[in-house]
């Protein structure tokens, strides 16, 4: 079954990060391109998800008057920060090094990272934010579904532990500030001709089942990828290829096989070009 077209929705798990190399090509859970072949890099699980949201500000309005009355009533896009903070209960140095550009060292057996640097780069990356949906279109209410929004470009900073208190659960931080793409995380434009404007900030979505994003590198002969969680089939799996320097293409895709995590191309991208799938999946692998 498709995608609804409306759904009521509830509670946010499954959520991802990913991030882009210096020059904007989507590179998965780190900042360099992932070797070439079959494995590939995932987008990064944010374990432990409590809140963020990442809304869109109420806009600005102008009315106009004249002869004691309101003669006309003007909306304008609020240019206020679309910035969000995410909380966190699981404290994971590897993903805040990430962000932040930096590396965890080992003292021992002890780990430590580093926050509120000097000279902070802000690193290029995106989110996929999701959770439990039921479809809410004539013939199917009620049927289970997914629904959330993907944030195709950001910065993000790690902001730390948000306090010490007795018996009180840790919360962890960090910000995003999303900014307005002209591309899908995959490379696709986003234009009138697709979507109707020549950028967007949240891309909100519905699907089925959960989602997730996965990257790889090209052999020039490879057609089978390995992604990360269990793939459901063909319908319920988007791939797309751009050879360095090119645009981006819908890939065909071949088949999907559940038991070896196994999406078939219907031919082999070139050597060094980006492959992306997006996919549906039945089970979630840390």
């Amino acid at each position: 079954m498709a995608a609804p077209n409306r759904d009521v929705a509830a509670g946010s798990r499954y959520n991802q990060l990913f991030f882009y190399s210096s020059a904007g090509a989507l590179t998965g859970s780190t900042t360099t391109a992932p070797s070439s072949g079959s494995t590939g890099s995932p987008a990064y699980h944010v374990i432990g998800w409590k809140t963020g949201s990442p809304t869109i500000n109420e806009p600005e309005t102008e009315v106009v008057t004249g002869d004691d009355v309101r003669l006309a009533e003007f909306q304008f896009e609020s240019v206020a920060e679309r910035r969000f903070t995410v909380d966190v209960a699981v404290n994971d140095l590897t993903l805040f090094a990430r962000l932040l550009g930096t590396n965890v060292q080992t003292l021992g057996e002890i780990k430590v990272g580093a926050m509120d640097i000097v000279d902070a780069d802000d690193i290029n990356c995106g989110m996929i934010i999701q959770g439990k949906a039921k479809k809410f279109d004539s013939g199917s209410k009620g049927v289970a579904a997914y629904d959330g929004v993907i944030v195709p470009l950001a910065t993000a900073k790690p902001l730390g532990r948000v306090a010490f208190e007795e018996r009180a659960a840790a919360v962890f931080r960090f910000s995003i500030s999303p900014q307005v793409a002209d591309k899908h995380p995959w490379g696709i434009t986003i234009n009138e001709s697709t979507v109707g404007s020549s950028g967007a900030t949240y891309l909100p979505f519905t699907a089925e089942n959960p989602v997730a994003l996965h990257t790889f590198r090209g052999t020039g002969a490879e057609t089978d990828f390995i992604v990360q969680h269990v793939p459901i089939s063909v319908a319920k799996t988007y791939a797309v290829t751009r050879i360095v320097g090119g645009g981006a293409v819908v890939a065909t895709v071949d088949s999907v096989t559940s038991a070896t995590k196994t999406v078939v191309l219907n031919s082999a991208p070139a050597d060094g070009a980006e492959v992306h799938l997006l996919y549906e999946l039945s089970s979630f692998v840390e």
